[in-house]
């Protein structure tokens, strides 16, 4: 059983239980990593879904107006 107070790395180098639409894609760079590329897109966790939880995110821009994307429902 899993302990529901450890965080958990959804993030893994198959992506599984992710989806992309649009332009672009991601792809996995290092450990925990993903990197953008080829333009826009939409990436989302399709394998779970979770009530309570705690998003734990570490997120590096390159240019001033670069954004997370991140969406919660």
């Amino acid at each position: 059983m899993t302990d529901p107070d450890k965080p958990r790395p959804l993030f893994t180098p198959e992506l599984a239980g992710w989806r992309m639409a649009g332009q672009g894609g991601f792809r996995w760079v290092a450990d925990g990593i993903l990197e953008t590329e080829g333009g826009h897109g939409l990436f989302w966790y399709e394998a779970e879904t979770f009530a309570d939880f705690t998003l734990q995110v570490d997120w590096c821009s390159w240019e001033i107006h670069d954004n997370s994307g991140i969406f919660l429902r």
